[in-house]
């Protein structure tokens, strides 16, 4: 091995060689450390040599030679997994090869990459990688930002582009707001105060990246690369460009078909101008790379797609209540994806509910559902949130007869007995009718009283039906107190002298047993059943959960 000396190596990459020397000489390991250049910037370049005239390539597969030469760059820090490049462009195209000269050993380092394995971990790490590859094993499909050369262009750019509408595979114009400092929302027309996007579709993948400069990327695009150029200073030129930078959008054919790799990248102002005006080169001007959200439909899948909770995506939602359970449900709901959500609370926002309801300090004052409402609109722009904000304002027809999911959330016998009563008038509801509360003495407990689609019995003779199978069970005593009296004790008076006395229960108690509702609810979307779920966030000992069905009889 030849050793060139120059800054001095840190104790992790001391580590490092160390281990690697020893594996470089051991008959089991089919690797040999050849050369140790000096640090650059830290980083510690070692140079390998890796056996592979023993794997068998499939079709599809990588082409290895017999004896592959790899780069392993090490950085003076153990939290980042080593580098691993190739000084040759054979691999180029191939997925988890970024742009075309590093390998992607480790799709999500954080949760791989184990550095208390030191080179033996990582050595077994790379020749899994080379085995799966010889074999064909990797999809261009599964292959992270593979139609741009395996690295998110402007993964560390303050501004993102935000796209949910799709965008033709033509050259056009998209129209762009700012909504913050640093979002841009894109949409296929123009909207108030927007302005152009170019949007560009390149005639195939760029497995070596889009370049730095506007040269750099005029190379990689290709044959279009005039007529892109062109196109930009057309846009640049115009007045309803206005003084701004330039931005633009690439659509990158993905290898494995379907829809393109977005790319987003703008132009400084005074280089607009210049382009515009063709007063000076445009090949030397420096792109800033955006970061893009990519939320078209087309390509996305949602984080909880499998989770129970998604049974209420699409939904539409009566919500009688806004307190420490339905703020939190009403949340829970738009980030599940409900399509409608109509709240009414009454109640003024005191400072005190803050410690367990769904508030912030500037709700103060402000009317439950309104709050709510002002809340759930900032979380989702695809919902449609309803505020009938005012205690004299009943349900209305159109509301509950439309609604999947009514839900009463009130913890209040009349409010809910007038519920009851503008229901019984609606039998043909479509929707499942359900009541939720959390138990006095403590909050850690939860009961979803169900009333399933078709069953017009009121929730009251439902719930006292539960009741007794309940109180019947010695191993359900832990939910008996929901079926009796609240003794004093079991309540708090937040202020004296100026509160009604509440039950028990902090923010997290509530927000725990609020989302096991949301996803016990999802379940029973379009369902006959009906009874009650009762629960407990969990304990090590005891019944945690239980469902008591009552039969139509």
């Amino acid at each position: 091995m030849n050793s060139y000396r120059g800054s001095k190596l840190s104790a992790w990459q001391k580590a490092f060689v160390e281990a690697l020397t020893h594996l470089s000489t051991s008959p089991d390991y089919p690797i040999r450390l050849n050369e140790q250049r000096a640090i650059v910037s830290g980083r510690l370049p070692l140079f390998v040599s890796i056996d592979t005239s023993g794997m068998t390539r499939e079709e599809g597969g990588m082409k290895l030679e017999p004896n592959e030469q790899f780069l392993i760059v090490v950085a003076p820090e153990a939290t980042r997994p080593p580098d691993v490049l190739v000084v040759h462009n054979r691999f180029v195209g191939y997925p988890h090869v970024m742009h075309g000269r590093q390998l992607c050993v480790y799709l999500d380092p954080s949760r791989e990459w184990n550095p208390a394995q030191l080179a033996v971990g990582f050595i077994d790490r790379l020749w899994e990688w080379l085995v799966d590859a010889t074999a064909g094993r990797f999809a261009a499909s599964d292959s992270l930002y593979h139609a741009i050369g395996g690295v998110p262009s402007g993964a560390r750019a303050e501004t993102v582009l935000v796209v949910r509408d799709d965008v033709p595979n033509t050259p056009t114009r998209l129209y762009g707001a700012y909504r913050t400092e640093r979002r841009v929302d894109v949409h296929s027309q123009p909207r108030e105060s927007s302005f152009p996007i170019l949007s560009w579709p390149c005639g195939g993948p760029l497995p070596l990246g889009a370049g730095d400069t506007l040269s750099e990327l005029l190379a990689a695009i290709g044959d279009t690369g005039d007529a892109f150029l062109e196109a930009l200073r057309v846009l640049a030129s115009r007045g309803d460009a206005g003084a701004r930078p330039l931005m633009f959008v690439l659509g990158v054919p993905h290898p494995a078909g379907g829809a393109s790799q977005l790319v987003a990248g703008r132009i400084t102002e005074s280089d607009a101008a210049a382009l515009g005006s063709r007063t000076s080169p445009a090949e030397i001007m420096k792109i800033d790379w955006c970061s893009v959200s990519d939320e078209r439909p087309v390509v996305t899948r949602r984080r909880d797609a499998e989770s129970a909770a998604a049974g209420f995506r699409g939904a539409s939602v009566f919500l009688y209540g806004c307190g420490a359970l339905g703020s939190w449900m009403a949340e829970f709901m738009v980030r599940a994806g409900v399509a409608s959500i109509t709240l009414t609370d009454p109640g003024r926002i005191l400072g005190g509910l803050l410690v367990r309801q769904n508030y912030v300090e500037d709700d103060v004052g402000d009317i439950k559902s309104t709050a709510l409402a002002r809340r759930l609109r900032s979380i989702s722009d695809q919902v449609v949130v309803n505020d009938l904000a005012t205690s004299t304002e009943e349900p209305t027809s159109a509301s509950v007869l439309a609604a999947d999911f009514v839900i009463d959330a009130t913890a209040n016998v009349a409010a809910s007995q007038l519920l009851q009563t503008v229901l019984a008038s609606f039998p043909n509801r479509r929707g499942v009718l359900a009541q939720v509360a959390t138990d006095p003495a403590h909050g850690v407990r939860g009961i979803a009283t169900v009333a399933g689609v078709g069953d017009d019995r009121p929730l009251r003779e439902i719930d006292d039906a539960a009741g007794r199978l309940v109180t019947d069970r010695p191993d359900l005593e832990d939910f008996h107190s929901f079926w009796a009296l609240t003794a004093p004790s079991h309540l708090v008076t937040p202020t004296r002298g100026c509160s009604i006395p509440t039950f028990h229960g902090s923010a997290a108690d509530m927000a725990a047993i609020a989302g096991i509702l949301v996803s016990t609810l999802a379940r029973h979307r379009g369902a006959t059943a009906s009874g009650s779920q009762v629960f407990r966030l969990p304990e090590p000992q005891g019944v945690n959960a239980a469902w008591i069905e009552v039969p139509r009889s």
